[in-house]
């Protein structure tokens, strides 16, 4: 029909094509590629090569056997992996477990005493990061689990040697109820055996992925983060502004304590603790 592009039998119109985003044909293109491409460069054909040995009668080999045999004559020198479509170097896999343990020496949360799951002892702690917008620095949080007391500290930078003197300086003076220590698998924490020498403690190690091994500490980050978002510099966050925050969480009067104060479970209902929210409240009326 005049005017009109020709439609397909399928009603659907040809695009017509550019040539643009082709691979070249010919000489460009190297002889051991084609080959490959032909005959086992793509999916199909792996699955193929693979299923295919039950119905000739031949030993099944799957398409991960496959990927192993090309990887180790990679290791001996070979250059069969050339012949793959990603020729990129090879990548853990989205939520494999790392071989080896990247801490020495970390007790897992199954040796921990029973106590701790209790809540009846003061004397057991959570350990944590926060991390500032575009890591800009780190906030170690600290938690007891029966009080919820906190304990902050502000770092330029996520290193273990780092971390560990803050965890002890902020623990030093309350030492006396410093029992437990439990924090992620993070290697901040690479240094815990410093930690548990200068406290005279043990510290234990959650499972990957089970943050529900450390609620406690959870629960306080998600309080942490009303006075630093995510989208908080931390570079520019003060001492002053860090203890002002700090004093507001352990005077914060909590449901799951019956109304007390972090404060007054940990020092007693007689401490002398000042009444910041009594004082914020003021300001507003």
């Amino acid at each position: 029909m005049a005017g009109r592009e020709a439609i397909r039998p399928n009603g659907r119109n040809r695009r017509p094509s550019s040539g643009v985003g082709r691979k070249p044909d010919g000489p460009s293109r190297q002889p051991w590629y084609t080959r490959w491409k032909r005959s086992f460069g793509n999916t199909g054909a792996r699955n193929r090569s693979a299923s295919g040995c039950a119905r000739r009668g031949a030993p099944s080999v799957s398409h991960e056997w496959i990927y192993q045999w090309i990887l180790k004559d990679k290791r001996r020198g070979g250059d069969l992996y050339r012949c793959l479509r990603h020729c990129r170097k090879r990548r853990k896999r989205y939520g494999s477990v790392p071989r080896g343990s990247t801490i020495p020496d970390c007790l897992p949360i199954e040796q921990r005493p029973a106590v701790v799951e209790t809540r009846s002892r003061l004397g057991d702690w959570e350990a944590d990061t926060v991390i500032g917008c575009r890591s800009s620095g780190v906030l170690v949080s600290l938690t007891e689990r029966r009080s919820r007391l906190v304990r902050l500290a502000h770092l330029a930078r996520r290193k273990a040697d780092d971390v560990a003197a803050q965890v002890i300086d902020r623990l030093q003076p309350l030492a006396a109820w410093v029992l437990t220590v439990t924090s992620d698998n993070g290697t901040e924490f690479a240094g815990h055996r410093r930690i548990a020498r200068r406290l005279q403690a043990a510290f234990y190690f959650a499972r990957p992925y089970a943050a529900w091994q450390r609620g406690s500490h959870e629960n306080a980050n998600g309080l942490i983060r009303q006075y630093f978002p995510k989208s908080r510099r931390f570079d520019t966050i003060t001492e002053t502004e860090l203890r002002r925050v700090e004093e507001l969480l352990n005077n914060r009067p909590r449901r799951c304590l019956g109304w007390s104060t972090p404060n007054e479970v940990f020092f007693g209902p007689d401490a002398p603790v000042v009444d910041i929210w009594q004082q914020q409240l003021e300001r507003f009326l």
